[in-house]
């Protein structure tokens, strides 16, 4: 039963497809693939038309690319290019004319769309190289042509001094006032006092170093987060009190954003040689939520100047000393021989004497008066609104304590003594008039 059933299976014919028509199907399917990927090809891309305008100048060895894709083509005499089967997108196309320079616009091309570009050259011939810088944020272009210089981070720190005169004396064009060393004002392009505005956080500091030079700035360079300083004409509007130029000190002491962790801050210890200085600053910023602080805090003192010698000149006072002597002497010998010992006598305490208190105004090795104690604080607080604003306050408080040298006001004292010659010449004369006035009374009583 089983061999019957087999041998009526093999009895069968099996039925197989024509070798030929597999051949051409195998043909069709290849065809199909083949034309499916250029048609999706060709409806993403596009062509670009282009044109150079030179303004009436001729176009030589001018060629368009799109570095994106790494193509290219020439520019014809007249200023056409034209670029074909370009992908779909966005891309930037460059024309460099030599002894031109060149010019570029950004493109969107669709697929199956031409695209037109027109180019402007400007004739601007320079073959050397140029350096081109830059600051790292954008400024208006009022303050591009403005000569501002700012000194902040590193800068500052490195040439920070006891006054504003001495932190900003490196600058170009600034000076400092050296009347006293505690009182330091700058000088801008050789005008200061009242030529020069001093401001702090955009306010004027009003003190009387703008009347007296021997006053102090009210403003510690230890708390300043940059220092900014304008000349020329963009110092005009803050008035006339700015002519020569203006200073404006940015210290932070109101945040104005809010705190980035709960506590931060730097701490500050200096020292010098020449006068013993010794100096040291805090400043803490803080906060959380919507309020943000701020605590500064600068303690400075310094000692007298170290010299090698005596701050006044011993020559002046020897050449005083021997005038005195011989003054001294001429009046000795018109007194009688019994007063001669004890007018020696007075003498000598009186050159004795002389010299103690010369020895104490003129001592060797320093400059007296140019000691310094300075101590500064301030304390400020800001809470934010969200999106709609904030409001802050601070206080502030400076107090500083410094010598005048000797000599430093000995103009004026010049000027008492011209002023009692002249009130001496006049009384003089006043005599003089009486005395002749006298005599005419006499001549008149005679005849």
């Amino acid at each position: 039963m089983l061999a019957s059933h087999i041998k009526a299976f093999n009895s069968q014919p099996r039925h197989r497809p024509h070798r030929r028509q597999a051949v051409t199907g195998a043909i069709l399917c290849a065809l199909v693939l083949l034309l499916i990927p250029s048609t999706v090809a060709a409806q993403e891309t596009g062509s670009v038309a282009g044109s150079v305008e030179t303004h009436g100048e001729r176009i030589v060895l001018a060629v368009a690319r799109i570095p994106a894709l790494g193509i290219s083509t020439a520019v014809s005499t007249d200023g056409a290019f034209r670029f074909d089967e370009v992908p779909a997108g966005t891309h930037l196309v460059v024309v460099e004319i030599p002894a031109f320079g060149t010019a570029s616009e950004t493109i969107t091309v669709a697929g199956g769309d031409e695209v037109d570009v027109q180019l402007e050259m400007r004739h601007g011939t320079h073959f050397d190289e140029v350096v081109v810088t830059a600051t790292g944020d954008l400024r208006r272009a009022s303050e591009l042509a403005n000569p501002v210089s700012v000194l902040s981070g590193t800068d500052l720190q490195l040439r920070l001094g006891a006054t504003l005169g001495e932190t900003l004396e490196g600058e170009p064009g600034v000076h400092s006032t050296s009347f006293v060393p505690g009182a330091g004002r700058p000088i801008i392009r050789g005008l200061s006092g009242a030529r020069i505005r001093v401001m702090e956080n955009g306010l004027d500091t009003g003190d009387a170093s703008v009347v007296s030079a021997d006053h102090a700035v009210t403003f510690e360079p230890a708390h300043a987060e940059q220092i900014e300083v304008l000349r020329g004409p963009a110092t005009l509007r803050f008035g006339s009190e700015a002519i020569g130029g203006a200073v404006n000190m940015v210290d932070g002491r109101i945040p104005s954003e809010k705190p980035v962790s709960a506590l931060r801050g730097t701490i500050d210890l200096r020292g010098g040689s020449v006068a013993d200085e010794r100096m040291g600053a805090i400043h803490l910023n803080g906060g959380g939520g919507e309020w943000a602080w701020h605590l500064g805090a600068v303690s400075r003192e310094t000692d007298p100047y170290e010299i090698p010698g005596h701050a006044q000149v011993e020559e002046e006072h020897d050449d005083h000393d021997e005038d005195h002597d011989d003054h001294d002497h001429d009046e000795d010998e018109d007194h009688d021989d019994e007063d001669e010992d004890h007018d020696d006598h007075e003498d000598e305490d009186h050159d004795d004497h002389d010299h103690e208190e010369h020895e104490d105004e003129n001592p060797f090795g320093i400059v007296p008066n140019t000691d310094l104690m300075t101590e500064s604080g301030r304390f400020g607080f800001t809470r934010f609104f969200g999106d709609r604003g904030s409001i802050g306050i601070s206080v502030s408080g400076f107090n500083t304590d410094y010598g005048l040298p000797p000599g430093a006001h000995a103009h004026h004292h010049h000027e008492d003594e011209h002023d009692h010659e002249d009130e001496h010449d006049h009384d003089e004369d006043h005599d003089d008039d009486d005395h002749d006035d006298d005599d005419h009374d006499d001549d008149d009583h005679d005849d």
